[in-house]
């Protein structure tokens, strides 16, 4: 276990990523309960009226629904005010793209493998219920990967929006792009995680309330405590020798990876960690030249 460091001067969630970075390793990253059970014996932190801290976690970058790369250079004109800071994404009449409550209930296209064909659904469901729906009915909910496909679905719209002249509000549509996928600043996973009622919100970045032991969302500009982690741990030692049989070349830095990652999963289950290669070179008589020096040594 490493040891925290709990620090109540007010910063930003950057200014304290930076500061715990500085002096020790990061924010705290919390990954099981036993670790939330561990920060309770923290020095001092009863002594500090404030039981909130900053932790490591944050929301990630946007990703569209099957895992393409988005490219924020390509479409950052088409967002009306500048990228949203709400977690799913819909288009209007005019082609821009506009962010909102995942929950919210609205419209949605579709897209169709077998015609190669986008269709808008005029059937209104949150952003999740739209990408089952996509799934079940036709291929996937709609990913937009170039203006030219942004140019359709607007008007997929534009036309809805003329057949149907009596709406009273613009006709906009859920698509593939969302953000809501949780990490550690540390770049790991966050599987584990300890919401409070009726969290997470639409925010980006994560405090630890001590006194309920529960996670809630905030700005990441409000100004709070913080606690870090470092590294000034006890390591056990272990060396493992393998035995295998392969036609594979072992010496190729694909394959040990693969059989690293292989032995790696099985250790993690029996608690081992931080395992690597170390790999030994026999050694040489120091008189001995290289083969290819017909000189020898001096």
């Amino acid at each position: 276990m490493g040891r925290f460091h709990v620090d109540d001067r007010k910063m930003t969630w950057s200014e304290a990523k930076r500061t715990c970075r500085l002096t020790f390793r990061d924010l705290v990253t919390i990954t099981d309960l036993q670790t939330m059970t561990d920060l309770q014996t923290i020095k001092d932190l009863q002594k500090i009226t404030d039981q909130t801290f900053w932790i490591g976690l944050f929301r990630s970058a946007w990703k569209w629904s099957h895992d393409e790369a988005y490219d924020s250079r390509l479409f950052e004109k088409v967002w009306t005010k500048g990228v949203g800071e709400l977690w799913c994404v819909l288009m209007n009449h005019r082609g821009e793209w506009i962010s909102r409550n995942c929950n919210d209930t609205n419209f949605f296209f579709c897209y169709d493998e077998s015609s190669q064909n986008h269709v808008l659904v005029r059937k209104k469901k949150t952003w999740m219920a739209a990408l089952n729906y996509c799934k079940n009915t036709y291929t996937r909910i709609s990913g937009i990967f170039s203006l030219k496909t942004n140019n359709k679905l607007k008007n997929l719209l534009t036309n809805s929006q003329e057949a149907e002249s009596n709406e009273e509000e613009s006709v906009v549509a859920w698509f593939g792009l969302s953000n809501n996928g949780w990490m550690w600043s540390n770049g790991s996973d966050a599987p584990y995680r300890r919401w409070g009622v009726g969290q997470p919100l639409d925010k980006h970045c994560v405090m630890m309330d001590m006194e309920s032991k529960t996670w809630f969302t905030s700005v990441c500009s409000e100004k709070r405590g913080f606690i870090c982690y470092s590294d000034d741990q006890s390591y056990s030692l272990k060396t493992v020798k393998l035995s295998f049989k392969t036609s594979a070349d072992v010496s190729d830095a694909a394959v040990q990876s693969a059989i690293l990652h292989q032995v790696k999963r099985v250790l993690s289950e029996r608690g081992v960690a931080n395992m690597r290669w170390i790999r030994k070179y026999p050694k040489e008589e120091e008189t001995a030249p290289p083969a290819d020096d017909p000189c020898g040594t001096a």
